[in-house]
């Protein structure tokens, strides 16, 4: 039972909460306030007025001054001001509140809403309440006539649906609170990585090396150059003490107790080398250490001025025993990029990516030929890191009386670059620069044969743009390229270390999930989410999606053919059921392809054995039911399953060249017929044929259709041409007005079929001349009992009659629909209450009778 607050006579006034500085506090998280309607509150409305019978229902939120209206039924009233509203009493009473006539209860009855528009008598609010017991608005019903009681079932129900109203009021403060803590978390952890970020780069700028450590002498941070210096003791944990190399002490200065607070000491490594440490100590027990090279201070030689220092190939002088330059010319300090002091800082395999050892094993081979052996490339490190590519080239020689090492190099960087780009064009796409066919082929192979090894699996997905001709056609191929490398892009971003994203050609991309760790149907459910976000192209909005199949070893193939197979038959289903989706292949899916195979050879046999006939079912005209003509419907005279209608073999028509096919045979055959007809002397007024996209886009439609009317001496006012609008919307729609303009201005009408369930049916009738329209068999179909059906029918019916078009309703199987169209101003009627398809030879005698007796009870309004 819920509590009520009947008004009386007693008292008048607004009250005024005791708390409402708190509740308009309150009100505030909520963010309702100067908010856009919002449907589900606009059913909450509607369901109110429906529970209370009244004409009037609200949703009011009350702030300072008004109560605003948040969703409202029967009137169009922004907000009420609080001193003149009943809610104000439902906030104040806590509880809800009836007012059975106003003009009864001294509060109301000189109310501006009583005496004038829309003179209120009856009232039922109830406040909305929240978890915290804050009243921030009210749920309430109003009418212009009296009540004389309300029953509790309705009670109840305002009740629920004011704890509904605030349950989705909450949902929504919440919401917002959860957002905002999200975008201040991500803020604070992109100020971190930008912190950390910026931290690495001014390190890594400095030429000192740096090196921070924690309390228990573990590395933490380093620069690029620490790294140079020190590369047998920067690991991501403790380092283990060396057993030999430039970095021999090292260990005992890392193992030795920590400064109080700075500590600045040199060393003398055993190659002569002369390092500067300094160290601070940091709050936390760690410690920060700068090493300087000091060597050229300690020394105090003079540099070694060679002749070769201006010679223009880069050359290295080094001790032959450990390998220590001695001296650099200055080409190589252009070429490397080091200064004089960090080159003199090294030894010869500093300079070598990769194992040490190849650089001695080379100088070894040199030393042994003379020299004459052909030198081997190798990978050298520039200053910062920076790779490159020489021919080195050796001499040994006498320097200071000790054994020494002429290094020279050629940089062939660039040749092998180019090279290297050549090999990689070769294995990947220009314009996206991912992997081609040919290189995901082989990859595709690997990554199934470890899947085998591993026991793991793999997924391939195979995906495909959605008319992406279209925007070739009407934006340019600029734009076409603008698609594909976005799109190969977010597909990358799916895309894990050891995956695969590779464009096959055209607008036909693949992605094979392999080895990640990953579960693969979940990455391949994120594949249709790259198609919800639009691509921006020189300031145009392109919308595009994408249809995508996927197959996984080894549940659907432990071969790469396989794989390759399956997951495109799911892509083509993907396309079969309405693109812009992904499909997972199951074997189902293969017995269709195959029942589709099997289909289409026997279909394909049909034609040429001419077991292909045209039925008619004639279309009526609703002014005075006669025959205004027919529609030329596909039948299959099938000789083991008799007659089959084209819905027994719909796939057909979704190959393109048999569509061509049969709209050609269809078209040789009903212009037979129409001549047998004329030259028997029937009547048989006009026969549509019905296209398809791919007859509309065959070369040369217009003309062939012409061809063949004046070839058998028929009227062109006697065929009309039948395309569905979903045809249109898959062409050119350039193109395809100059085919339909071609025949229009021949005298062959032009019908839009099932209209009303396309993509945009009024830019079609603004782009097309269009003679007719028909109304789909859908909307036909429950016009009877569905009011919103009905509607359809009427509005399109106006519609047609206000731009000259003619409307011919399919599907009218009952009298009742045929009247309704009557009265609805339909043109021509068709269904099986005017007839069914019929053959060629009956055409005549149905011709012959065109009042239909079965329609005298239909109320003709001509």
């Amino acid at each position: 039972m819920q509590s009520i607050a009947l008004s009386d006579r007693a008292g008048s006034g607004r009250p005024t909460p005791p708390t409402e500085a708190e509740r308009l506090r309150r009100l505030r998280q909520y963010h309702i306030l100067e908010t856009p309607p919002e449907a589900s509150f606009d059913e909450i409305a509607r369901l109110a007025a429906t529970v209370i019978n009244s004409s009037i229902a609200l949703l009011c939120i009350a702030d300072e001054s008004c109560h605003w209206t948040k969703a409202s039924v029967g009137i169009d009233l922004p907000f009420l001001r609080r001193d003149v509203s009943f809610c104000d009493h439902t906030l104040a009473s806590g509880q809800i509140f009836v007012v059975l006539d106003a003009t009864a209860d001294p509060r109301f009855a000189d109310n501006p809403y009583v005496v004038g528009p829309p003179h209120l008598r009856f009232y039922l609010g109830c406040p909305l309440t929240d978890a915290e017991g804050y009243q921030i608005g009210t749920i309430c019903c109003l009418d212009s006539s009296p009540r004389t009681e309300v029953l509790q079932s309705q009670l109840d129900a305002i009740a629920s649906l004011a704890r509904i109203t605030v349950d989705r009021l909450e949902l929504r403060r919440r919401s917002v609170v959860l957002a905002k803590a999200q975008k201040k978390a991500e803020a604070a952890e992109a100020v971190a990585r930008a912190a950390h970020a910026r931290l690495r780069e001014a390190i890594d700028i400095l030429p000192e090396a740096i090196v921070f450590m924690d309390a228990e002498k573990r590395l933490e941070l380093w620069n690029r150059r620490y790294s140079e210096l020190f590369p047998d003791v920067v690991k991501p944990w403790r380092p283990e003490p060396p057993t030999g190399g430039n970095a021999a002490d090292i260990g005992p200065l890392l193992d030795r107790p920590t400064p109080p607070t700075a500590a600045v000491r040199e060393q003398r490594f055993e190659n002569g080398r002369w390092f500067r440490y300094d160290e601070r100590q940091t709050a936390d027990g760690g410690t920060i250490g700068i090493r300087v090279d000091i060597t050229e201070l300690k020394q105090r030689e003079t540099s070694i001025k060679l002749l070769f220092d201006r010679n223009p190939v880069p050359l290295w002088l080094c001790d032959a025993e450990t390998l220590r330059v001695i001296a650099v010319n200055d080409a190589t300090l252009h070429l490397y990029g080091y200064s004089r002091a960090e080159a003199l800082a090294m030894a010869l395999p500093d300079i070598c990516i990769g194992c040490p050892d190849v650089m001695r094993s080379e100088i070894d081979l040199q030393a042994t030929t003379d020299g004459h052996a052909a030198p081997r490339p190798q990978r050298h490190r520039r200053a910062f890191g920076t790779p490159i590519d020489v021919l080195p080239f050796i001499r040994t020689i006498d320097f200071e009386d000790r054994p020494a090492l002429l290094f020279g190099v050629v940089d062939i960087t660039e040749r092998l670059r180019a090279e290297a780009r050549i090999k990689h064009l070769a294995h990947h796409d220009p314009l996206t620069d991912l992997p081609n066919r040919a290189l995901f082929q082989d990859r595709l192979a690997e990554a199934i044969a470890q899947a085998k090894g591993a026991g793991s699996q793999v997924a391939l997905c195979l995906v495909d743009l959605d008319r992406f001709k279209i925007i070739n056609d009407t934006l340019g191929h600029a734009a076409g390229d603008a698609v594909l490398r976005v799109v190969a892009r977010r597909l990358a971003r799916l895309a894990g270390p050891t995956d695969m994203v590779a464009r096959l050609g055209g607008d036909e991309f693949a992605l094979v999930v392999a080895g990640s760790g990953r579960d693969p149907a979940t990455v391949l459910a994120e594949v249709p989410r790259i198609f919800d976000d639009p691509i921006i192209c020189n300031g145009e909005i392109i919308q595009i999606s994408g249809s995508a199949g996927a197959a996984i070893v080894p549940e659907d193939g432990t071969e790469p053919v396989t794989l390759m197979q399956n997951a495109d038959v799911a892509l083509y289903a993907s396309k079969a059921e309405g693109r812009n989706r992904l499909t997972l292949f199951d074997q189902n899916m293969r017995a269709k392809l195959v029942r589709l195979n099997t289909l289409t050879v026997r279909f394909r046999q049909a034609l040429r054995d001419g077991e292909l006939v045209p039925h008619y079912q004639p279309v009526v005209n609703l002014s005075h039911f006669t025959i205004r003509g027919y529609e030329a419907l596909l039948r299959w005279n099938h000789p083991q399953e008799g007659l089959l209608t084209a819905a027994d073999f719909a796939e057909v028509f979704d190959i393109p060249e048999l569509a061509v096919a049969i709209g050609r045979y269809m078209l040789d055959a009903v212009t037979r017929d129409m001549r047998a007809w004329l030259d028997a002397g029937i009547d048989f007024g006009c026969v549509a044929v019905n296209v398809t996209a791919a007859d509309l886009k065959s070369e040369g439609f217009a003309e062939r259709v012409l061809d063949t009317l004046a070839t058998r001496g028929i009227p062109p006012n006697r065929l009309i041409i039948e395309a569905t609008e979903n045809s249109l919307v898959e062409q050119d729609n350039v193109a395809v007005a100059k085919v339909l303009d071609t025949l229009d201005a021949e005298g062959v009408y032009i019908a839009l079929d099932d209209f009303g369930t396309g993509h945009s049916s009024l830019v079609h009738l603004r782009q097309f001349n269009i003679a007719t329209l028909k109304i789909d068999r859908s909307f036909v179909r429950d016009m009877t009992t569905d009011r919103e059906d009905a509607a359809i029918v009427h509005g399109v019916t106006m519609l047609a009659r206000s731009l000259g078009i003619a409307t011919v309703a399919e599907g009218i199987e009952t009298e009742e629909q045929a009247q309704m169209l009557v009265e609805s101003g339909c043109s021509y009627g068709q269904g099986y209450l005017f007839g069914r398809p019929i053959a060629a030879d009956q055409v005549g005698y149905f011709s012959a009778h065109r009042r239909l007796p079965a329609l005298s009870t239909i109320q003709s309004v001509a």
